[in-house]
């Protein structure tokens, strides 16, 4: 019985407390006992027990065994580990554990023969070293001191068999030369090869000695917690019940949004993963044409998806999404918007384009990927300048505006440079004065791709008028900026939106459909 864990059976008669005559020599090194006891008709009952004066009897406190009644005795005996060899063994406490560093941890694992397979040494290890198993599977810890030599032993609660005895693991610590010499596991069957329960001490014992000093010395001779779980209340009882609630708590269709209202309120910008289903521009994506496919009944005509689209698109929603996506392509929603939609710099192409498949319809669908040229990315950084001298040259200010959709066009869309009063911007940067030519004709008229563009802009955005602006290909040193003023043509844009509008029945539509199926 000189093993820890050690698990006896036995028949005796108690009532209430009673004293258990233990017939074995190796229990004079007995420390402490847990007794269950399994009656006849195996029903549990747990009482405590605890070792008396004399070296083979056990003090049972058993106020619930009824009188006169054989039992069938359950008992783990914890046996200090100093019965084979001394008696210097005591209780593990936060003042008298030897000192391990993260680097003779490391170096213990890098040099012993049980960790050398890559599973062990990888996810395995940190599995068996994390903290919240260490903390719960290890107990009954005993250190022993010979010289620079430390011995330590402890239980550990096996997880995958909780209610089978502790094993029994041993270590040893030279702590003049700073060296973990072994860590050994006596029961359990992969032993041989290093196993967790080896791992879980080490980091435990590094883990406690590494902590910073307490106020008060902390006992490490305890039961591990895991072995606790399921042996207190195994049921509840309906009458256990309340009648009432004790406390009012949301319903389920409003709890998570008020959850969320109080994180954002508790923190200012929170990196939280569930944000991101609960936030404004999620609820705006209601407007992106796949969602509104997803609600959509399926094989319908495009006429019947468009009459849904134009209902479900309110006013509201539609302004409310503009002010989202002021940032244009630096905007997620931006990108989620534009999909499946045919916007105003690609109207001209799409009511020309006769080709179910191709480029446009690539770029129109998101699926052509493409690389900012440096003409691109010079644009993009010239942008606000222009616009500045544009102020300065119409005497107003410019408001910087989003990607609008409507109601009246859900497949079209215009997302312009700026906007100001009746007025919509359009900017184009060219690099070379060859480039110029494809904005500007030589007496000053835009060309017709970008003159589509401009009139979509302004009949989604209810404006009449609008300023057509290229930029001089030297504008960083020359800061001037060819201005052209036009007008709504309602007629001209009218005539290219219906032609838009068959191209995307016959080549976009079919593939939104079929994409939700």
């Amino acid at each position: 019985m000189g093993r820890i864990g050690e698990r006896v059976m036995g028949i005796i008669e108690v009532s209430g407390t009673g004293i258990l005559s233990l017939k074995d020599s190796d229990c004079d090194n007995l420390i402490g006992a847990e007794i269950i006891f399994i009656n006849n008709e195996s029903t549990h009952s747990e009482v405590s027990a605890v070792p008396t004066t004399s070296a083979s009897t056990v003090m049972i406190n058993g106020n619930n065994i009824s009188e006169e009644q054989n039992y069938t005795l359950s008992i783990n005996l914890f046996i200090s580990m100093a019965a084979s060899s001394s008696t210097d063994f005591v209780q593990a406490q936060s003042d008298n554990l030897p000192h391990v560093d993260i680097f003779m941890v490391m170096q213990y694992i890098a040099s012993s023969d049980c960790y050398t397979a890559a599973e062990i040494k990888g996810i395995k290890a940190l599995h068996s070293m994390r903290a919240k198993y260490i903390n719960a599977a290890v107990g009954y810890v005993q250190p022993e001191r010979c010289g620079d030599l430390c011995k330590i032993v402890a239980q550990i609660c096996p997880e995958h068999k909780i209610r089978s005895k502790n094993y029994g693991v041993h270590m040893e610590v030279d702590e003049k030369e700073e060296e973990v010499r072994y860590v050994t596991c006596q029961d359990c069957p992969a032993s041989g090869g290093g196993c967790k329960h080896a791992l879980a001490l080490l980091m435990w014992v590094h883990e406690k000695s590494t902590q910073p000093a307490t106020t008060e010395i902390e006992c490490y001779w305890k039961k591990p917690k895991l072995t606790e779980i399921g042996n207190k209340r195994k049921f509840i009882n309906t009458s256990d019940f309340g009648r009432e609630a004790h406390f009012n708590v949301p319903g389920a269709s409003t709890f998570m949004s008020q959850f969320m209202d109080a994180v954002k309120e508790a923190v200012p910008k929170p990196q939280v993963q569930l944000l991101k289903y609960y936030d404004e521009a999620n609820n705006l994506t209601k407007l992106s044409l796949h969602h509104l496919f997803i609600n959509f009944g399926k094989n319908q005509s495009t006429a019947d998806f468009l009459m849904y689209a134009s209902t479900n698109m309110l006013a509201s929603v539609c302004q409310h999404t503009e002010r989202a996506t002021i940032e244009q392509q630096k905007s997620q929603l931006w990108y989620e918007i534009r999909y499946g939609r045919i916007t105003a710099s690609k109207l001209y192409a799409a009511a020309h384009c006769q080709k179910s498949e191709g480029v446009l319809v690539e770029q129109i669908l998101g699926a052509c990927k493409f690389k900012l040229t440096q003409a691109m990315k010079r644009g993009q950084i010239l942008e606000k300048e222009v616009l500045k001298e544009l102020e300065q040259s119409i005497k107003k200010k410019i408001q910087k505006v989003g990607l609008l959709v409507t109601g009246d066009h859900p497949e079209l869309g215009a997302s312009p440079d700026g906007l100001c009063e009746d007025t919509v911007i359009e900017i184009k940067c060219p690099s070379a004065a060859k480039t110029f030519k494809n904005y500007l004709t030589k007496d000053k008229q835009i060309v017709a791709k970008y003159k589509a563009q401009i009139q979509l802009q302004m009949l989604l955005f209810k404006r009449k008028n609008g300023i057509f602006c290229v930029a001089d290909p030297n504008f960083e040193q020359t800061r001037q900026v060819t201005i052209v003023q036009t007008t709504l043509d309602e007629m001209y844009i009218n005539d290219l939106i219906t032609k838009a509008k068959l191209f995307w029945k016959n080549c976009i539509y079919p593939i939104l459909l079929s994409s939700v199926k």
